[in-house]
């Protein structure tokens, strides 16, 4: 999995950017994540707003399941793996930090 690079894609079809996994994680549930630095698209910028302000909103005590998180989900972006060009399914599961750090769930991606 490690050095795999993927686009990030949502449902009305704009292309965030791309990332090279490097580095795998198992979260508190046992699920996988990945994570590597997105290299933003020009049409990152129109979801861009969308991680900042849910950045801001969770690291405020007492918050928790926020409006823009849901509008991020609700974009239902996956990720296209640029060799094969088969889509994942991420279950809108993904944060991109203000550095541009990515982490997203994945189940599978054989």
């Amino acid at each position: 999995m490690l050095n795999r690079t993927f686009h990030i894609q949502d449902i009305v079809g704009r292309n965030w950017g791309t990332f090279t996994v490097e580095k795998e994680t198992v979260d508190f549930l046992g699920e996988k994540q990945v994570h590597g630095y997105l290299k933003p698209a020009p049409a990152f910028k129109e979801v861009r707003n969308l991680f900042l302000t849910h950045e801001i909103e969770m690291s405020q005590a007492g918050n928790s399941i926020d409006s823009n998180w849901q509008e991020i989900v609700a974009l239902k972006p996956y990720l296209v793996d640029i060799k094969s060009n088969k889509n994942f399914d991420i279950g809108g599961v993904i944060f991109i930090g203000e550095n541009f750090l990515v982490t997203c769930k994945i189940k599978d991606l054989t």
